[in-house]
């Protein structure tokens, strides 16, 4: 990789998991479009490198929620954050896009201020949830705030920054998802079973707590009418943690195609996370559960403020889906809502009403390229001309 010139229009964007890999490469390939002489550099995965970004280091060394995960990773997140800043220093920039991940794109933002001539925060850190002080250090430390939830754009007017509320993506990742028979024929499941969707996450430590979850509920689930599903990332070692996790003969593991699985299933339990709006988007009626590491979990209850965990409840401001987080979230409770819910039946109008509410709280489709467009915008404000 060589320096940005002057002239040459170049942007470096660092996701720190899955979902942002995938919705930062989806504003990518819109500003491709748009600017096809733009450089991308990036901190990401998959979606972004079929999308044309060259990558600077990998986002699976990003990839952890909880603080147990953050100690075990120190290492290697330490490793990334200076491969980062001796790019940042050789490559030189105009632009540089933090895609949510905020206990390290706030630090970065902070030491590179100086740096690099524009700084945009797409998806902003959830500090209605908690830490609310960084809705004023991501005011301070970027120029501009694209922003997925419409009520977020006052708060940062309020603290002095310039926001633009873009939409939520998530419209924008599921649009070319499969039609139900075509995803159901596509894994080979008949048309008339019901299929029960298990979503355990993208991250690492997300896997190791929420696969004997997953477990203990096929295992209370294994006389009941359902084909059981298990939906896992496309790595060896999310492979090899459901092998030790143990799970009973009736569970058939999919790597990959979730939005296959999410258009397939009739029913499904959701990690939370942008997963579940885009099981809701998609007319999948589902149960959102999550566990964090014990002293994670001790905190977030005497910390977090929010109603809500799931962005579907979020964004409707009411229950649209169940949750059970951390103590509460148990296999047995998890198979008593699927229970539940085939003896309420109704499935497909249940999931076709909320797949209509949350998409009219979401603002509409087209975020991606509206993102792509603030991003040239931002490239002439720092001087070059994409």
């Amino acid at each position: 990789m060589s320096p940005a010139s002057s002239t040459t229009p170049c942007l470096m964007i660092v996701a720190g998991e899955a979902s942002g890999d995938q919705i930062a490469a989806r504003a990518v390939t819109c500003l491709r479009t748009l600017s096809p002489r733009t450089r991308v550099l990036a901190v990401g995965g998959p979606a972004l490198t079929a999308a044309g970004a060259e990558l600077v280091a990998p986002m699976e060394s990003l990839a952890v929620m909880g603080l147990k995960d953050v100690l075990l990773r120190l290492p290697v997140i330490w490793w990334t954050w200076r491969k980062l800043r001796r790019a940042i220093r050789r490559e030189r920039p105009q632009l540089l896009v933090l895609v949510d991940a905020p206990g390290f794109n706030l630090r970065l933002a902070r030491a590179v201020r100086a740096e690099v001539p524009r700084l945009v925060y797409y998806i902003s850190p959830k500090y209605w949830a908690w830490k609310a002080g960084r809705l004023e250090s991501v005011a301070r430390q970027t120029d501009r705030q694209a922003l997925i939830f419409p009520f977020e754009e006052a708060d940062y007017r309020r603290v002095g920054g310039h926001p633009l509320f873009v939409g939520h993506p998530v419209l924008d990742l599921v649009d070319h998802a499969p039609e139900r028979e075509a995803a159901r024929a596509a894994l080979g499941l008949t048309p008339g079973e019901t299929v029960l969707g298990l979503f355990a996450g993208s991250r690492p430590g997300e896997l190791r707590r929420h696969l004997p979850l997953l477990r203990d509920c096929a295992s209370v689930l294994a006389d009941q009418p359902l084909r059981l599903v298990l939906q896992i990332p496309e790595r060896i070692q999310a492979r090899e943690l459901v092998r030790s996790a143990g799970f009973p003969g009736n569970v058939r593991v999919v790597e990959g195609r979730f939005h296959e699985m999410l258009r397939a299933a009739d029913l499904g339990l959701v990690a939370s996370g942008t997963a579940s709006l885009e099981a809701a988007v998609l007319g999948l009626p589902h149960l959102v559960y999550y566990k964090l590491d014990e002293l994670a979990a001790w905190l977030a209850e005497r910390i977090v403020k929010a109603p809500y965990a799931s962005p579907v409840n979020l964004a409707a401001g009411r229950e649209l889906v169940p949750e059970l987080l951390n103590r509460r979230a148990s296999g047995v409770l998890m198979a008593d809502w699927v229970v539940r819910s085939l003896r309420q039946g109704g499935l497909a109008a249940a999931g076709d009403e909320l797949a209509r509410v949350t998409r009219e709280n979401l603002g509409g489709p087209g975020a991606s390229q509206r993102v792509a467009e603030l991003l040239l915008e931002e490239l002439r404000t720092a001087g070059v001309q994409p």
